[in-house]
């Protein structure tokens, strides 16, 4: 499992999403990604990819101010329409923890840094535009 984030539009919409930009990594989920990354030399059997070389499996969603429903008035105003939509994402990935390292104090690094997805060119799939790549997902 692997985690990604990237900062999205929708907190200049609502409060509720952060009004700094630590407080949107945690309350403005329309910006994570949630990653499913697998081996790929163990998954198709070639010996000639690297062993650090992943496939990622993403899941993030977009257009959500609230949990189940947006608000339809924001501070006395009509809150405007956003579609709210799911991504599923397809790219690759690198596993740290599968990078030698003599030192043990680079392999606690390495594996630290293996909880986050490295940006990578992705293919998307949501209900809104269908297929779409993405030359560098985060």
């Amino acid at each position: 499992m692997k985690f990604s984030y990237s900062p999205s539009i929708y907190p200049k919409y609502h409060t509720i999403l952060g009004e700094t930009q630590v407080e949107r990594f945690f309350y403005d989920y329309n910006g994570h990604t949630y990653w499913l990354s697998g081996n790929l030399r163990k998954l198709t059997g070639i010996e000639k990819i690297p062993g650090y070389l992943n496939l990622a499996l993403g899941y993030s969603a977009n257009g959500m101010i609230k949990e189940f429903e947006n608000p339809l008035y924001y501070l006395g105003k009509p809150f405007p329409q956003l579609d709210r939509y799911r991504q599923f994402l397809l790219s690759m990935d690198i596993d740290f923890s599968r990078i030698p390292a003599k030192r043990p104090w680079v392999r606690k690094v390495l594996k630290s840094v293996n909880l986050i997805k490295i940006p990578f060119p992705a293919l998307e799939y949501n209900s809104i535009d269908g297929f779409v790549f993405r030359s560098l997902y985060f």
